[in-house]
């Protein structure tokens, strides 16, 4: 009779492992319908304004600009003044502008060292006690 339990306990421990692994693997909120749907946005997702050639003042003035996908002004523009506006919309992966990093090349470190006209400093031995181990 004990060893009837013992082996009941043991397969509804068994039971209860596979459930809570099975559980594990899934992914909570995400259904394969939303994953097909359309791709995650970043947050820096923008849109420019595309014009025919022939467009009212308010939107050649907006040509070329990007704005984040929430704050783009509403297409036909208010100011627009055609009938039958050809404006849309073309989007970015990025706001950011790729060629324009503004960042230097080099560090600044190197930047201030191509600078310095001085007597160099560094080639003294240092203060440690493994810098006197080596002299």
């Amino acid at each position: 009779m004990q060893m009837l339990i013992l082996v009941a306990v043991l397969l509804a421990g068994v039971a209860v492992f596979l459930y809570m692994k099975k559980s594990a693997k899934k992914k909570p909120g995400r259904n394969k319908s939303s994953s097909r749907s359309r791709p995650a946005m970043s947050q820096y997702s923008s849109v420019s304004i595309m014009t025919p050639k022939v467009c009212c003042e308010a939107a050649s003035d907006l040509a070329g600009s990007k704005f984040l996908v929430k704050s783009a002004p509403k297409l036909p523009l208010p100011a627009c003044d055609r009938a039958g506006c050809k404006c849309g919309y073309m989007h970015h992966k990025d706001r950011r502008d790729e060629d324009a990093d503004r960042r230097a090349m080099y560090g600044m470190r190197s930047e201030l060292h191509a600078l310095h006209t001085g007597k160099e400093r560094r080639e003294h031995r240092g203060r440690r006690a493994v810098d006197f181990a080596m002299a």
